[in-house]
């Protein structure tokens, strides 16, 4: 049965923490395949500057271009609507019968999981791996990893060096015109300057 991860976010824009994430669970698991799967409407946050989806979509692109276990999966723009995990999961099981499928979170949506839609149906159609950027964090995410299995859940949490920097507040810097090039793969950054986003071109480099 092929392992199948899936990174889900609006990605708004995609920045080197996301993917930095997926290769750490990617290390420790070994997946046949990464889903980068951007959000078609965010189901709890309002997010007025949202790039299109075609616009999301080819920085994810580009941002993984260069790696072939990702592959950018359109899959909740043809979904439609507010898009909820527990759909998308659904949705998937269809195109990949023979898969395992893991879902990565960073640590907030890990301790934020129980107030998901249908969390407990995500838990059965897949595993949830959380990653940790600290010891303390490690360990709390630990504890709920263990209030799961007491629920009957398999999760899984790793240690994780991730950027600590949000797409938010990426999008602030470059509204400030600051320098973000640590932040986002060249070819993102190349193509946020070309097309204006998120005030991108006149963003220092």
């Amino acid at each position: 049965m092929r392992k199948i991860a899936i990174l889900g976010g609006t990605f708004n824009p995609v920045h080197n923490g996301h993917i930095r994430l997926a290769l750490s669970c990617h290390e420790e698991l070994k997946f046949d395949k990464i889903l980068v799967v951007p959000t078609n409407v965010p189901p709890h946050k309002e997010t007025p500057d949202l790039c299109s989806n075609s616009d999301r979509i080819e920085m994810c692109r580009l941002a993984v271009k260069d790696m072939p276990v990702f592959e950018v999966s359109d899959i909740e723009y043809r979904l439609g609507g507010r898009s909820y995990t527990v759909n998308t999961l659904r949705a998937l099981k269809k195109e990949y019968p023979d898969a395992s499928f893991y879902l990565l979170v960073g640590s907030d949506m890990f301790f934020s999981f129980r107030q998901w839609r249908s969390y407990r149906d995500i838990l059965k159609a897949c595993t949830l791996v959380g990653a940790s950027r600290n010891f303390e964090e490690h360990r709390k995410m630990l504890e709920m990893s263990a209030s799961f299995k007491r629920e009957g859940f398999t999760t899984i949490v790793i240690k994780n060096d991730v950027y600590v920097l949000s797409s938010t507040e990426l999008r602030r810097l470059m509204k400030e015109h600051k320098d973000i090039s640590a932040y986002v793969n060249p070819d993102v950054l190349r193509y946020i300057e070309e097309h204006s986003l998120f005030g991108g071109g006149d963003v220092d480099v």
